[in-house]
């Protein structure tokens, strides 16, 4: 008993251990696959939320694509609504001094675009100073006021100088509901003229905005600064227009006053969801562009196909993990090898599907959109131009692309001109360039391509260039329109010089016919010869007055002709026809220094001789401030101090350029003469010819008097060659 007692008490104890050691690996076991299993469902919520974030991020980039795509829908209408307001400016200041023709021309142009409602525009209106409609492309009550609407009363009362848009209304002459761009017209004294009123379709732009979606869940809309009232949108489009209580969501418009540019959540002040919303304060406009999406939707979308399988990879895993530890861990293995396949197949799709999306986008667009690297030495490299690029600006991918052997170029000028704008990248960030292209349906149109440097330059100097392409061949003819306007006033204010240059060679042929008249009644071979004298003089007088009208022929026309080599002291020469006798009739004398052998320039003889009449006209009226004996202009042709440049230099001794006025020289419709003595669109014209040209015009005080720079680009050697 004594023996056996001891072996019992240890058989127990060691029952008692295995037991505590069985029931330690049991609470281990449980201890283990409880950790695990927390572990993998903290790891799954935390790839989920990643995905959700990542989704998130990825709704943000494509918005912010949409709120670009809608500023630049925006800008495009902002151009031409600008277009229109200058030319009822025009219409204006032709009224005041008195030029009905100039002004009904206007007024057609202007009811052309109300009647063809181009770009959504259904009217365009000038109202009086005293609030009553003065003209409308639509039918109107004459003296039907206008003084208790907000686009009228913001510029006659609160004193707005820029552009006001106003909220949807019903038009007093047209009967439509329309959004009014206004801004005021100047008076010739320089107060308050009145307004400028286009009226545009609500509707219309909210259906533009609405090709822009990609998605059932998007919706787009623009608001007004500083006030935030809606304007258009695509949710409930249709009713947005008597919504003018919607409430204004406070995070955006707060985040709206900080940044011009940004990404908030807020709630739809329309049906109270939650959104993920990218804003753009739209360029030099009181407008604001918002895309957003619904937070919800974002968040499902991409969830939905991964919860499941990870919900399920998660319980396996637990399982696994309760059986064999080293079972569970390459089940484990193969469960995250699998979803992280499946996580690499949905982002891929999910890259695919956005890069589909963006590329229908794009192709939607009225602009052509381009991306590329130039390289340190000049050379540039296209990486992606827009899939609606051929269908808008026809062979531009080709010019975008460059020549493909070094130096030749189906089109010099469209290829001189992308050459101007790489170099402007470079130097500055910011580069644009006008030039024609070939278009399959339309033969050649006209584009404006503007670029920008993208990012830091690399090591070896290259740059990431990104840049669109506009069709501007309307705008052009706008543009000429203006020109020719201009030009029309140049010639009405040299028409008694012409007169008296035409008056002279006609005298004298009147009188060299009557004695050769007179000498051949008695043909004595004395009065033969005098008479054979006054003839060979009537032939002399009659080719320089034939050479005076050719030239105003040739002035008097529209010139939209490419960009081409000239020579410029030739074009002086042909400016000179025309205004050397208004010269001397005022008593100015002028000066020529025109340098021999200068290259021809990139320009176009037309608009250039029109640049240095404007010029010399008004250097003859500014020279009438002061005394005769010192009335003198003198003109010069030099090279530039910059490689491959070439300056005109047009120099007064007059009494110079107010300061006032100095900083504004150059905008449409300011001038220093009176009321009723000009256009004041002299200048403005001169400096978009100028530029148009690749060139530029600057002015300056010399201290005794005003000199105007006309900087000219000269031509390549091919092109000098050619020409």
């Amino acid at each position: 008993m004594s023996v056996g007692l001891p072996e019992r008490t240890s058989g127990a104890s060691r029952a008692l251990a295995m037991a505590r050691k069985a029931l330690g690996a049991l609470i281990a076991a449980v201890a283990v696959w409880v950790l695990a299993t927390g572990a993998m469902v903290v790891i799954a919520n935390a790839y989920l939320e990643r995905t959700a974030s990542n989704a998130a991020s990825a709704a943000a980039d494509r918005l912010a694509v949409q709120a670009a795509t809608m500023e630049q829908l925006v800008l495009r209408l902002l151009e031409t609504v600008g277009h229109l307001h200058d030319l009822a400016q025009a219409r204006a200041d032709l009224l005041a001094a008195r030029e009905s023709a100039g002004a009904r021309i206007i007024e057609r142009e202007l009811s052309a675009v109300g009647r063809e409602e181009r770009f959504g525009i259904i009217q365009v209106g000038v109202i009086a100073a005293d609030g009553t409609i003065d003209w409308s492309t639509s039918p109107y009550v004459p003296g039907t006021s206008l003084r208790d609407r907000e686009h009228f009363r913001a510029h006659a009362e609160d004193g707005v100088k820029g552009l006001f848009v106003s909220l949807p209304v019903v038009g007093r002459a047209s009967g439509r509901i329309s959004l009014q761009f206004s801004r005021p017209l100047r008076a010739p004294g320089g107060g308050f003229g009145g307004v400028a009123v286009v009226s545009v379709d609500p509707e219309n732009l909210a259906l533009d905005l609405e090709r822009l979606l990609t998605s059932t869940t998007e919706r787009l809309g623009l608001r007004r600064l500083p006030d935030g009232a809606s304007l258009a949108r695509t949710v409930d489009r249709t009713a947005q227009v008597a919504a003018r209580d919607t409430p204004i969501p406070p995070p955006l418009m707060a985040a709206a006053r900080a940044a011009p540019r940004g990404v908030v959540v807020m709630r739809s002040p329309v049906d109270r969801a939650d959104l993920l919303a990218v804003y753009r304060v739209v360029s030099g406009a009181p407008l604001l562009a918002v895309a957003a999406e619904r937070s919800d939707s974002i968040r499902e979308a991409a969830l939905r196909p991964i919860r499941g399988p990870v919900i399920l990879g998660v319980s396996a895993a637990s399982l696994a993990v309760m059986g064999v530890s080293a079972l569970a861990l390459l089940a484990l293995a193969r469960q995250r090898t699998r979803m992280e396949l499946r996580t690499l197949r949905i982002a891929n799709d999910t890259l695919e599907s956005a890069r589909a999306e963006i590329g229908r986008l794009l192709e939607g667009l009225p602009t052509a959109v381009y991306r590329g690297v130039l390289h340190a030495d000049g050379r540039f490299y296209l990486l992606y131009v827009s899939p609606n690029a051929d269908a808008l600006a026809g062979d531009i991918a080709a010019v975008l692309r460059g020549p493909e052997p070094a130096g030749a170029s189906a089109n010099p000028d469209a290829a001189a001109g992308r050459a101007a704008l790489l170099a402007a990248v470079r130097a500055t960030g910011l580069g644009a360039a006008e030039y024609d292209v070939a278009h399959p349906a339309r033969g050649r149109i006209w584009v404006r391509d503007r670029a920008r440097a993208h990012g830091q330059p690399g090591p070896d100097g290259r740059i990431e260039v990104i840049g669109h392409v506009v069709d501007i061949t309307e705008e052009r003819r706008i543009t000429a329109t203006a020109m020719a306007t201009a030009k029309l006033a140049t010639l009405g204010e040299m028409a008694t010089g012409l007169a008296h240059e035409l008056n002279q060679p006609i005298a004298v042929i009147s009188l060299a016919a009557e004695n050769a008249a007179r000498a051949l009644a008695d043909p004595t071979p004395r009065n033969l010869d005098s008479a054979t004298v006054r003839l060979r003089r009537i032939v002399e007088q009659t080719a320089r007055t034939r050479e005076i009208v050719d030239h105003l022929r040739i002035f008097g026309r529209i010139d939209e002709g490419p960009v081409e080599p000239i020579d410029l002291n030739a074009a002086v020469g042909g400016a000179l026809t025309l205004v050397e006798s208004a010269l001397r009739s005022a008593g100015v004398s002028l000066r020529l220094d025109l340098a021999a052998g200068l290259p021809p320039v990139r320009a176009r003889r037309v608009p250039v001789e029109q640049v240095v009449v404007n010029l010399c006209v008004n250097a003859r009226d500014a020279l009438q401030a002061v005394d005769t004996a010192r009335r003198a202009l003198s003109i010069t042709t030099a090279r530039g101090t910059a490689p491959g440049t070439v300056v005109l230099t047009v120099l007064d001794t007059g009494p110079g350029i107010p300061d006032s006025v100095m900083q504004r020289l150059f905008e449409p419709f300011v001038t220093t003469k009176p009321s009723g003595a000009g256009t004041g669109l002299g200048l403005s014209v001169c400096l978009g010819t100028m530029r148009g040209f690749g060139g530029d015009i600057a002015a300056r005080n010399t201290g005794g008097g005003a000199e105007f720079v006309l900087t000219f680009r000269a031509a390549p050697a091919a092109e000098e060659a050619a020409a």
